[in-house]
């Protein structure tokens, strides 16, 4: 207690509940004050001591502090604040966005509650402390909410699908979707996708307090896949085969079926053998159109193949089978033809023989070769004579060039009249070769060979005869005997003339 002009009181104990002083007549003024700060007094004045006692009340009270609780985001109706150490509950219309009441120091326990479910406090409960000040707390008040969840069946596993809701749009590579909204009617779309139908594909749902579920249906689209073959004969089965497993087969020239969607392998097959598709094989993907497919069977060919030997480097010759010709100056002619048996016809080479000219051959399932030995013609050329003694030695030379460019040079012997030589097509020459004694005036001569022989003839005579021939050599040797002797004695006259001639003209000149 701080009276004016008096020393002050001191502590008084909580105990006394009064403090006396004396004081002379006057006006005082008195300030009170206590150290529990959790109280104060009702008020400090002043009194006025005028001839008698004076008395003054002073009452304390607690000390309390301003709490407020603010909200926000409320739509409708009242809210409510409820301090745990009061059952008072603070009501304020929806339009009052604080509540305040005044609490000393302390710790407390609230809730907050709405007359309205369609809110709810984000803060329904909890504690505050006040502890010398003022405290301030909010309350955001927010719809109530329920989950719509979509719920999908019929997609491949990771495809992504999505829901329009509300306005809002969530995607999603899992069986569901879900969305958090209060109380209401929406509408929703299913997002498109390629290769699907949904069902619903949209719609509305209502909330109305609890969550709900809708469920999705998604089913692949079709479509139509067509194969179309041309080549086989009417009639003839064939098959497509896709790597998923499936198989289609047919008897006229298309083949339909129906797929989803994707990517597929294909492979194509026809009971009859003799035929091939192209391709035979392939992939083809279906992206929300149909697809269509061209396949083309041919026969199944294998070679046959005609190999020559025999014949000259550049020599042209023919091959006919299953009425085609083909002509080669190769070794080699190769025709192509399905299964069957095949007539064929080698045609003829001037000057040369081959080991066949015609055939048949029959093609299996496997390429079929055919050789075709060439050897060259040859024709007699004789030679015959007339006039050398039988078992008398004689020869002839025969040269030239054949048809095919070889050069020829051959001699024979003969004891005969004859001589033979077998050659091919040419033009040639020959030479006789006479032995001694005989003479011919068509020694050598000119032959042709086309195609048939040739014959070339010759006469020869003795020079003289055997007995006619010893006398003429003894007369040969005289002959030669007597000429010699006549040089010999013509030779000696010579000399000793010339010895004479010398002689003279040594001799000095005689005196007349």
């Amino acid at each position: 207690m701080n009276i004016t002009g008096q020393p002050s009181s001191g502590p008084i104990p909580s105990s006394t509940t009064t403090y006396s002083t004396s004081l002379q007549n006057g006006l005082y003024f008195y300030t009170v004050s206590t150290g529990n700060k959790e109280y104060k007094p009702s008020y400090n004045g002043s009194f006025d001591v005028n001839g008698s006692a004076v008395s003054q009340s002073v009452t304390f009270t607690e000390v309390t502090y301003t709490v407020t609780f603010v909200e926000s985001g409320l739509s409708y109706g009242d809210w409510y604040v409820n301090i745990s150490t009061s059952s008072q509950s603070f009501s304020e219309p929806y339009t009052s966005t604080s509540i305040s009441f005044s609490e000393p120091n302390g710790t407390y326990f609230f809730t907050v509650a709405t007359n309205y479910d369609i809110d709810k406090p984000s803060l329904s409960s909890g504690s505050f402390t006040v502890n010398g000040l003022s405290v301030f707390q909010s309350v955001n008040f927010s719809k109530l909410t329920y989950i719509v969840t979509f719920s999908e069946s019929g997609l491949s596993i990771d495809t992504s699908w999505s829901v329009t809701f509300n306005g809002t749009t969530e995607s999603s590579t899992l069986s569901s979707i879900t969305f958090t909204v209060p109380n209401g009617t929406y509408s929703y779309t299913i997002g498109s996708i390629t290769g699907y139908i949904s069902s619903p594909s949209f719609g509305t749902v209502i909330v109305n307090g609890a969550s709900i579920s809708e469920s999705i249906k998604f089913s692949e689209v079709i479509y139509t896949i067509t194969f179309t073959e041309s080549g086989l004969p009417s009639g003839t089965t064939w098959y497509v085969n896709l790597s998923n497993g499936k198989s289609y087969s047919g008897t006229g020239t298309t083949i339909t079926f129906n797929e989803p969607n994707g990517t597929y392998s294909y492979t194509i097959a026809t009971v009859n053998k003799n035929f091939s598709p192209n391709p035979s094989s392939g992939t083809f993907t279906v992206n929300g159109a149909n697809v269509n497919i061209a396949i083309k069977f041919t026969l199944v060919t294998y070679t046959i193949t005609f190999t020559e030997s025999g014949l000259s480097s550049g020599t042209s010759w023919s091959v006919t089978l299953n009425n085609i010709t083909k002509t080669s100056t190769n070794a080699t002619i190769t025709i192509s033809e399905p299964n069957g048996t095949y007539s064929y016809i080698i045609s003829g080479i001037s000057g040369y023989r081959a080991n066949t000219y015609s055939g048949t051959i029959n093609v299996n399932g496997n390429p079929v070769s055919n050789s075709i030995n060439w050897t060259v013609i040859t024709y007699p050329i004789t030679i015959t004579e007339n006039g050398i003694q039988n078992g008398t030695s004689w020869s002839a030379t025969l040269t030239g060039t054949t048809f095919n460019g070889q050069y020829i040079n051959i001699t024979l012997n003969s004891t005969t009249n004859t001589i033979t030589f077998n050659e091919p097509n040419g033009s040639y020459s020959y030479t006789i070769h006479l032995p001694p004694g005989y003479r011919s005036n068509n020694v050598k001569g000119q032959v042709n060979v086309s195609g048939n022989s040739a014959i070339a003839s010759f006469k020869a005579q003795q020079a003289i005869k055997p007995k006619q021939a010893t006398s003429y050599i003894a007369i040969g040797i005289i002959a030669v005997v007597i000429i010699i002797v006549i040089l010999l004695a013509v030779a000696f006259l010579m000399r000793n003339r010339n010895k004479q001639r010398v002689t003279k003209q040594k001799e000095p000149p005689k005196e007349n």
